[in-house]
């Protein structure tokens, strides 16, 4: 688990939360190579899933690895009509027509870097509010070009935005309007600078994940960039997958529709039971994804009674609820607690769930974890205890 947050760090924490809870904004982890078809995500539940065709492979929707992936034209983006493959083959032929397909923003400037490429994801399938979803975006340029213009070594930036985007042959114009996320590292047009026999990498894909909070427009971003100032060149995508995956929920309130508390101390709604703050109790909440790959999940604690020490437990059961102290326990089986943490201003935030080994650890993939905070209040108030926790959470662990 982390460690103590220092407070300026638990204020950012939040400020960067209550930013995401606001806007559709993508959180993207490590691009990674393109090596075979089984790297086609097949987490939760495919939503859409599209081919960018060239004028080289044609309108064709390739099947790799269980995902049919439509042949699509990005509005203002032109068929860029190369053979991006160059020879190279990852033995799939499915998955060879989604890294040679190309799609190429259609102005005639081009830049290095260039402008942001766009998408608008909304579109292109029912996003619900409150679901968490995974993209998958994969480039790939295997074309050695000349020495003064080394077509394998371009790089596409993948970002996100939402707002009411203007484009102008693919391209946003009023960038500065709209509410951009981050941007993932660049994915490497071929890693090993290698086409034709012996090639074993072909391309990079980025994988992120975000939470559909508003009827916002939702974009995906792609800027396209050269080591060499000279090399000019625009935004270019091959493929994309969007998946809803698995998200959280909550148990174990202490608000009266719940177990009963020790001694009738009920919280408020969603909250665990009352605490010595008297306002109420403390609650737990989860967002971004529980992911082996791509973990941005976090838990994070309002409502404990000032700065207090407590802990996450971890536990492969709900149960219907343990009195204890002046809360209810109501996770059990394999249990494992974190690093203890100080809540300031009566608030925390727990990250690197899976870097730390508290994440899906020796529950499995796709099998529920549940949470819940602990926490120290040791004034006796309101039942003579001196602990209490949180409502519970739950989540299911995705590869």
């Amino acid at each position: 688990m982390s460690k103590v947050l220092p407070s300026h760090l638990v204020v950012l924490a939040a400020a960067f939360m209550a930013q995401h809870a606001s806007a559709d904004l993508i959180s993207w982890g490590a691009p990674q190579d393109a090596t075979g078809a089984a790297e086609v995500s097949l987490n939760g539940t495919l939503v859409t899933a599209k081919n960018c065709w060239s004028g080289v492979g044609g309108a064709v929707s390739p099947v790799v690895n269980g995902v049919t992936f439509a042949a699509y034209a990005p509005l203002g983006w032109d068929s860029a009509g190369w053979d991006l493959m160059y020879g190279s083959t990852s033995g799939d032929a499915g998955y060879d027509t989604m890294l040679d397909d190309p799609r190429a923003t259609s102005g005639p400037v081009l830049m290095n870097p260039t402008d942001w490429g766009a998408v608008q994801l909304d579109t292109l399938a029912a996003l619900a509010p409150g679901t968490l979803y995974e993209i998958q975006v994969w480039y790939s340029d295997q074309r050695p070009g000349t020495p003064s213009n080394v077509l394998n070594d371009r790089v596409m930036n993948c970002s996100s935005a939402t707002g009411a985007a203007v484009l102008s042959a693919g391209t946003v114009t009023n960038l500065g309007s709209l509410t951009q996320g981050t941007t993932a590292l660049g994915q490497d047009a071929d890693p090993n600078n290698i086409a034709g026999v012996g090639d074993t990498i072909f391309g990079q894909y980025v994988i992120g994940t975000f939470t559909r909070t508003s009827a916002d427009p939702l974009w995906l971003l792609i800027q396209g960039s050269h080591p060499l100032p000279s090399n000019v060149l625009s935004p270019h995508l091959n493929s994309f997958q969007i998946r809803e995956l698995p998200s959280y929920t909550n148990f174990c309130f202490g608000d009266g529709t719940g177990p009963n508390c020790p001694c009738g101390n009920f919280g408020g709604p969603g909250e665990g039971c009352l605490n010595s703050g008297t306002t109420g109790g403390a609650s737990l909440t989860g967002a971004g994804a529980a992911s082996i790959s791509n973990d941005s999940f976090s838990l994070s604690v309002s409502g404990v009674p000032g700065a207090k020490p407590g802990l996450v437990l971890r536990g492969a059961n709900q149960t219907a609820g343990v009195l204890a102290g002046n809360g209810v326990l109501c996770t059990s089986g394999n249990t494992a607690r974190s690093q203890v943490q100080i809540t300031v201003g009566g608030s925390t935030v727990f990250t690197n769930f899976q870097g730390s080994g508290f994440g899906a650890s020796s529950y499995g993939i796709g099998v529920p974890t549940n949470y819940q905070f602990w926490y120290r209040d040791p004034t006796g108030f309101p039942c003579g205890g001196t602990f209490n926790f949180t409502n519970g959470v739950s989540t299911v662990w995705v590869p």
